[in-house]
């Protein structure tokens, strides 16, 4: 369990380390990563690094200390926790197949096993920004489907359409592509009347949750989402089926928690 938490969380730290600046001295930078990397080690490998890292560089504790990381290393890469299934998929900035990933994840009665979590979380945003009166759980009616028509107009696909008894929801995935021309008030109309007195909205999801660039005429019912957002809504997710399944053993769970925080650190990325 050690090594793949090591696995999962020192390609963040990298990343973030590369994006830092780049005046920091080399000794200063290994104290900072050793600093966050200690959580993670046996007390053994702890006391080589605050030694390896203290006061004067010790190059031959350092060294040490990394030759113990391959071991742990390599079973890790053995057991294919370094694999990135999306990056297999070639996902990449594909806002269909994205969408589709997520919608995926937001459907109650997806093979990813997470029930009605992801969605539940996404409510709760909606409930938090928008005062519509949108519910927490959705029924057990509903629906999502991707590239769907709601009004029957191929003109007027939309990414996500998530429908029922109690809301109608659209919600319209950017990456790279620019709005399209009254494309949200398009979609807020068809919303509307489709929606036959149900809370509904469209949520514009986009890299930093930006503001739509039409002016729109219903703007209480546009939410602004960003893909970190749904990261964390995915995170939320993966938290609470933890709980539910703590001291159960699953390695069906393990799995889906693999494909969650892989779909959660490339959407990050946007």
């Amino acid at each position: 369990m050690r090594h793949e938490l090591l696995a999962n969380q020192l390609p963040d730290f990298f990343e973030a380390w590369l994006k830092g600046s780049t005046d920091i001295a080399l000794k200063d930078k290994l104290s900072l990563f050793f600093e966050v990397l200690k959580d993670l080690l046996p007390p053994r490998q702890d006391k080589v690094v605050n030694h390896a890292v203290g006061k004067d560089l010790d190059t031959v504790a350092l060294k040490q200390f990394l030759e113990d990381l391959a071991e742990p290393i390599r079973v890790v890469k053995e057991s294919g926790h370094f694999c990135d299934p999306w990056a297999v998929a070639s996902l990449r900035r594909h806002e269909v197949r994205n969408a589709g990933v997520f919608a995926w994840l937001l459907n109650i009665r997806g093979t990813h096993g997470l029930g009605d979590k992801v969605l539940r979380q996404l409510l709760r945003q909606i409930r938090a920004t928008l005062p519509l009166g949108f519910p927490t759980v959705p029924s057990r009616s509903c629906a999502v489907r991707t590239e769907s028509c709601p009004d029957g107009d191929e003109k007027n696909r939309v990414d996500i359409e998530i429908e029922d008894t109690k809301f109608l929801l659209i919600i319209e995935v950017k990456i790279d592509a620019p709005e399209g021309s009254g494309q949200l008030n398009r979609y807020c109309r068809i919303s509307h009347a489709k929606s036959h007195g149900r809370p509904w909205a469209v949520a514009y999801l986009t890299p930093t949750g930006r503001a739509s660039a039409s002016t729109l005429e219903w703007p209480e019912h546009v939410l602004r989402l960003s893909w970190k957002q749904c990261a964390f809504a995915l995170t939320q997710a993966l938290r609470e089926r933890r709980a539910d399944q703590r001291g159960v053993g699953s390695e069906n769970a393990d799995f889906v928690d693999f494909l969650v925080t892989k779909f959660c650190r490339h959407i990050r990325c946007f």
